[in-house]
């Protein structure tokens, strides 16, 4: 009796917390619109963006303060902090390029970054220091 009592209680928790969050089951005819087209209740407005966030590291795992984090090919752009993190928001409905930069480092970008309708993707990224070598060489080289 007692294992059946705490698996409604636990049906009926992740029913209140489905809720409670918004989301909807399968129950009813799709939305011909689709997902980016869902409109919710009405006088709500259409969800059609999502965000990025993470965190910007160097190679020995230190955060990087000031670094611009930014997508392509719809640019959009935020810093980060003192503790590395950042978060771009408003970020339309598709499949993104995201590239950290800061001067002293390294220029990488991270490809096939996917921002879901309302939700948040999250991101590592790591930036490299770079090579005084690199920079330093002669033009007869």
């Amino acid at each position: 009796m007692k294992k059946k009592f705490v698996g409604i209680g636990l049906s009926t928790i992740m029913f209140l917390l489905m809720v409670s969050i918004g989301c909807k089951g399968n129950t009813g005819p799709a939305d011909p619109a689709g997902p980016a087209g869902d409109k919710g209740a009405e006088g709500t407005p259409a969800v059609d963006k999502g965000s990025i966030s993470g965190t910007v590291k160097d190679a020995l795992n230190n955060p990087v303060d000031g670094a611009t984090v930014e997508t392509s090919p719809t640019t959009s752009t935020a810093t980060t902090d003192t503790t590395g993190a950042f978060t771009i928001s408003d970020v339309p409905i598709g499949v993104y390029t995201v590239t950290p930069t800061k001067s002293g480092y390294v220029v990488f970008s991270l490809s096939g970054v996917g921002v879901a309708a309302g939700g948040t993707t999250l991101v590592s990224l790591v930036l490299t220091p770079e090579s005084p070598w690199v920079r330093e060489q002669s033009p007869g080289v």
